[in-house]
């Protein structure tokens, strides 16, 4: 009889044991699936950006330059929107006013878990006036 007992109470210590290392992963569990969620989005904004950055760069003499400022929707997923700023890096010579190489630098917003984050992208154009 003393034998049943003792096996009880290693049941009990057994099973409690268990209850506290599973409940100990849910944090763990509950991490994993953010993580995943960030990866997601930020593949997600990671394409989104090349398309644009493609489409800027294969503009290339015929892009008009114009900033913009005003966060606007990819027409690809409405959830992630930009900013385009134009910074002009090098004049020409002999028109000071029109540059021939800038910079575009594109930043991506979106809707984390915690709250709206943003990644920047950055790429150069060259304008060059046809002789």
């Amino acid at each position: 009889m003393n034998k049943k007992a003792f096996t009880l109470i290693e049941l009990i210590v057994a099973i409690t044991v268990f209850v506290i290392g599973i409940v100990s992963m849910f944090p763990l569990i509950s991490h994993g699936i953010n993580m995943s969620a960030d990866s997601r989005s930020r593949i997600m904004v990671g394409s989104l950006a090349r398309g644009k950055l493609q489409e800027i760069e294969a503009e290339g003499f015929n892009n008009t330059f114009t900033s913009i400022t005003t966060k606007t929707s990819f027409p690809d997923d409405a959830a992630y929107k930009y900013t385009l700023e134009w910074t002009p890096l090098l004049s020409d010579i002999a028109n000071a006013s029109e540059g021939v190489l800038y910079e575009a630098k594109l930043t991506v917003y979106w809707q984390g878990r915690s709250g709206e984050k943003k990644d920047i992208f950055i790429t150069y154009i060259s304008r060059m006036k046809p002789y």
